[in-house]
C-alpha cells in the first residue's frame, strides 16, 4: 500500500490535479509568531503550535481516514512552510504506522 503525500503553498500554484487536496489555510498560522515565523512545520515548535490547534487535528484524522492505496495527498497552506508540512508529516507519521509506504515531498520548501 502506497501514498504521495505533498505540502505546497497556493502562493505558488496548485496541487497536482489528481491529488485530494486538504486545505490548511483556515488553521492557526505560525506565521502570524515572531518566534515561530522563521522556522518551518519540520520544527518542533511549529508542529506543537499547529496541532495544538483541534482543526488540525481533525484534518489530520480526516485525510487518514480517506486515504486509499494509490492515493496522492496534498496540504496546502498560503506559503507551504508551516502548517501544509506539520499536517503532511502527520499524516504520513499515521500512514507509515498503519503499514502504508509514504512519499513525502515537501514542493514549497524548495522557493
Amino acid at each position: 500500500m502506497a501514498i504521495k503525500i505533498i505540502s505546497f503553498g497556493f502562493k505558488y500554484g496548485k496541487a497536482p490535479p489528481d491529488a485530494k487536496v486538504f486545505d490548511c489555510r483556515p488553521l492557526d498560522n505560525p506565521h502570524h509568531v515572531t518566534a515561530l515565523r522563521d522556522l518551518t512545520g519540520l520544527h518542533e515548535d511549529v508542529a506543537a503550535f499547529v496541532l495544538s490547534d483541534r482543526a488540525a487535528k481533525d484534518l489530520a484524522s480526516r485525510a487518514v481516514v480517506d486515504a486509499q492505496d494509490g492515493d496522492t495527498l496534498a496540504f496546502g497552506c498560503v506559503g507551504g512552510r508551516h502548517r501544509s508540512v506539520v499536517l503532511a508529516e502527520k499524516v504520513a507519521t499515521t500512514l507509515a504506522a498503519f503499514d502504508y509506504e509514504v512519499e513525502v515531498e515537501h514542493t514549497a520548501m524548495k522557493h
